[in-house]
């Protein structure tokens, strides 16, 4: 057994989905494997991980792992924010976790309604009205405020000194 032995992780990794109608979605390039990868080496050194990832996203790799690593992994598929939500505040606000790893994509904006249906493809425009999501991030923190915390943010189009200002404005 590895250093982590009876330490308590919960990882979420991958994209979100915000349903404009039955069929259609928009959601980020997150793949989930940073996550996965952070989940694999915790296992390896004894950690159990709670794996909370988004739909079609990498899921930490149980090939490298024997059965005792794979018995300490439960994982957790989601979609959306609200399922990500409900899954935080309803299936695992009763466990304690040492450490959380939170690396999931999650939408800042999501449609403000989801068409019933597929909407009819005959239309010259679509106008989609989008609403801000919770921060899951505040959630996290307020229902484990003891917990180590690892966070991700992704930004684009910021100077390096712009980024590091970014950075240390997120530290608690």
């Amino acid at each position: 057994m590895g250093s982590l032995e009876g330490v308590h992780v919960m990882i979420t990794s991958g994209p979100t989905k915000g349903y404009i109608d039955a069929v259609r979605y928009i959601s980020n390039t997150s793949t989930g494997k940073l996550g996965a990868m952070i989940a694999t080496e915790l296992l390896k050194s004894g950690a159990c991980v709670t794996f909370i990832y988004g739909t079609g996203s990498s899921i930490p790799d149980i090939t490298l792992l024997d059965k005792d690593c794979s018995r300490r992994l439960m994982l957790i598929e989601i979609e959306t924010i609200d399922d990500l939500v409900i899954t935080i505040q309803e299936k695992l606000k009763d466990i304690s976790f040492d450490v959380i790893v939170h690396a999931m994509a999650v939408l800042d904006y999501t449609p403000e309604a989801r068409s019933q249906g597929k909407i009819p493809s005959n239309k010259d425009k679509l106008v989609v009205t989008f609403v801000k999501t919770p921060k899951v991030i505040k959630l996290i923190r307020k229902l484990w405020p003891h917990a180590f915390f690892v966070g991700f943010k992704l930004e684009a189009g910021l100077s390096r000194d712009a980024l590091v200002e970014r950075a240390y404005a997120s530290l608690i």
